[in-house]
């Protein structure tokens, strides 16, 4: 698949609405509600203590919601290939900043409307070929993107992605998906979401490794109850 055909799946993924569930509204709502046990709530809490210096970028942002996040460190730069989901990321910005919490703009109205500032930019660009210079954010941040790019992108994104990063780049990944009433469930997901298929962590392990980075964080985790979905979370240090 060239990545004119990955540009094109992606924005059909998103326009079936798929990836609005990654957007800041879910998001924020996860953690300001204080949810229990969701993947949502699990992930942008450990990517919040790995996070270390002012300024962090996160690459494959979809709608900006983990970013939006990021920015209470300081301030934070969303990127990614497709335009829709950035131009949703800026009016929810823009709306969060003016403390416009109409019921018309979210769909519901907030129980519990964010009280910091989003402080944040958004760049549309390609994964592989980032515009910045070495070392130009302190924390870089790769989560649940790999997995999305063409096999032969995957390990010229994970260098680009430490080649940007001050101190520290901040990696995670489906590593599995299996569910017990629906032998087929695999099938489905790389169909749908992964046509590239799936990495294993020992891929992901070594593709870090030998970009010359010292790994200081593995950490496997199920989420899900009938329907598993395994992860791996990497940290490397620069």
């Amino acid at each position: 698949m060239s990545l004119k055909e990955n540009r094109d799946f992606e924005l059909t993924h998103w326009d079936g609405k798929s990836g609005a569930s990654c957007g800041p509204r879910y998001i924020l709502d996860t953690v300001l509600h204080h949810e229990k046990n969701t993947n949502g709530l699990y992930k942008a809490n450990r990517y919040m203590e790995l996070i270390v210096g002012p300024t962090v970028i996160e690459i494959g942002c979809n709608a900006g919601g983990f970013t939006t996040l990021y920015s209470q460190h300081g301030y934070a730069v969303g990127l990614d290939l497709l335009h829709q989901p950035l131009a949703i990321a800026r009016f929810w910005s823009k709306c969060i900043n003016e403390r416009n919490f109409d019921k018309k703009h979210w769909g519901e109205e907030w129980c519990h409307p964010p009280d910091f500032e989003v402080n944040c930019g958004w760049i549309n660009a390609e994964a592989s070929h980032l515009p910045f210079k070495d070392g130009a954010f302190n924390t870089v941040c790769m989560t649940d993107l790999i997995e999305h790019l063409p096999v032969h992108l995957r390990a010229v994104a994970i260098a680009e992605g430490i080649r940007i990063a001050k101190n520290r780049f901040i990696i995670s990944t489906v590593t599995e998906v299996s569910d017990p009433n629906n032998p087929d469930w695999l099938d489905q997901i790389l169909e749908r979401v992964h046509p590239f298929g799936l990495l294993t962590e020992e891929e992901l392990e070594r593709w870090v490794r030998d970009c010359g980075v010292e790994i200081f964080v593995i950490e496997t985790k199920w989420f899900g109850t009938e329907q598993f979905i395994k992860q791996i979370l990497i940290g490397a240090n620069k």
